[in-house]
């Protein structure tokens, strides 16, 4: 699991995430936009190490970090609202 699983954040905001794995061997992971495109590119994750991504929340709506290797209960979203 990823923990927290659920973030909010601004249209517009760069969203830079750490991840440390702490369990399972490896993990490909990846994380879509509101209309399922890839804003970060699969890659693997490996039990005992860091790693760290980033995106521009453009759009509005919920973007989905996902691990295949243990889907659908290893996921993550980030909820973008709008820009007021």
């Amino acid at each position: 699991m990823f923990n927290p699983a659920f973030m909010t954040v601004r249209q517009g905001d760069k969203v830079d995430l750490t991840v440390f794995v702490v369990n399972g061997d490896k993990h490909e992971s990846w994380i879509t936009d509101p209309d399922g495109r890839e804003v970060v590119t699969k890659t693997i994750w490996n039990r005992g190490r860091e790693y760290k991504v980033s995106f521009i929340a453009e759009k509005v709506g919920p973007y989905q970090l996902i691990c295949s290797e243990h889907a659908p209960t290893m996921a993550a979203t980030f909820l973008v609202l709008p820009r007021k």
